[in-house]
């Protein structure tokens, strides 16, 4: 499936001029898988869990549904809110890295993204219960741990990010009300060309 992906890409790109495509998936990425369903998934179920991340539900070829949770930058994120998801009685949860495929023509590796909050508590129920929250945002949000602190952020950018990049995720945080945000780099680490 990726390779495919990866060929439409570069065909698309060489298309449009550009001849030089480097795919890299950059580590350090995890979610939650909360379960994987037969039956008709009733949401309301997982609903308790939405305030430590962004819920998905990924049907399989096999006629299964899985329940993943959130988008964790590194797994020592990930293993917290994973305690937090047992203790709400979802026992069977476990942590699954989430390699994020990233095309670029120039090469770089994702190392920044734009952070706008920092609690000691995670909850997420009132970002998504703003009008201007919508799926798109969904995808792009991004918790880490640090410090005493979740942080939440948007967005995974190189360090030859466009501003225009940048500035739409500024524009959308103003429309959920919040007005400062930063770009934080996240890793120093090289990714690995695939």
């Amino acid at each position: 499936m990726r390779s495919i992906r990866l060929f439409m890409t570069v065909l698309a790109l060489l298309c449009f001029g550009q001849t030089a495509v480097k795919a890299q998936i950059v580590k350090g990425t995890y979610k939650l898988r909360i379960a994987a369903m037969s039956q008709a998934i009733d949401s309301s179920v997982f609903a308790p869990l939405a305030k430590y991340g962004v819920l998905s539900f990924e049907p399989t070829d096999k006629g299964l549904t899985r329940v993943y949770l959130g988008k964790y930058m590194g797994k020592a994120t990930a293993a917290k809110v994973l305690a937090l998801v047992k203790k709400s009685g979802f026992k069977q949860a476990y942590i699954v890295q989430e390699d994020v495929l990233f095309e670029s023509v120039d090469g770089d590796a994702l190392t920044h993204s734009l952070q706008f909050s920092a609690d000691r508590l995670l909850d997420l129920s009132k970002l998504q219960a703003k009008a201007a929250w919508n799926e798109a945002l969904a995808k792009q949000l991004h918790i880490s741990y640090a410090n005493g602190h979740y942080r939440l952020s948007f967005g995974l950018l190189n360090p030859s990010f466009q501003a225009v990049e940048v500035e739409k995720f500024r524009n959308a945080l103003l429309s959920l009300g919040y007005k400062e945000s930063f770009l934080r780099r996240f890793s120093n680490k090289k990714t690995a060309n695939k």
